[in-house]
């Protein structure tokens, strides 16, 4: 699911080619995709955002009722109002857990823990300059082995992007 922030966001069913909307898969719980439209609306808001999308089980119709929402979203951004929409979207009495910019390495760029009505979301940060240049690397043949990175094996950069 890709959504161009510099734009309204629209939603359709999956399988558009247009870049400015919001794709979402067929079998995506109503509640879900109530949490999923919130969740756009204010993104779309960040200023810097220039684009989210829906990772995970959701994305490729592989759903349990029990899957989180996986966001990756691109940067630099204000980590503020990331943290002011994960607020606004946690369940009362839960506080979220929002990262600064490469708070979980240099391959997660970091991100947020939110626990909400319909269940898990996660956002993951991305730095499209830094996908770029990855991107490029690889296609160069150079990676880097980041040991400090998870899995408990390390992280190839190449998987980055």
């Amino acid at each position: 699911m890709l959504a161009n922030a510099t734009k309204p966001w629209h939603t359709e069913c999956a399988g558009s080619d247009n870049p400015d909307m919001l794709n979402v898969p067929l079998n995506m719980p109503a509640d879900k995709l109530g949490m999923l439209r919130a969740i756009a609306e204010a993104l779309q808001n960040v200023p810097n955002v220039v684009a989210v999308v829906l990772g995970g089980s959701l994305a490729s119709g592989l759903a349990r009722p029990d899957s989180d929402i996986d966001y990756r979203e691109a940067a630099p951004f204000s980590i503020e109002h990331v943290r002011s929409v994960a607020g606004s979207i946690s369940t009362a009495g839960t506080v979220p857990t929002v990262t600064e910019m490469y708070g979980w390495g240099p391959r997660v760029n970091g991100g947020a823990w939110i626990q909400t009505p319909v269940g898990k979301v996660d956002f993951l940060y991305r730095n499209l300059d830094q996908v770029q240049r990855v991107v490029e690397e690889g296609r160069q043949g150079i990676w880097r082995h980041d040991y400090d990175q998870q899995p408990p094996y390390g992280f190839r950069s190449v998987v980055y992007s």
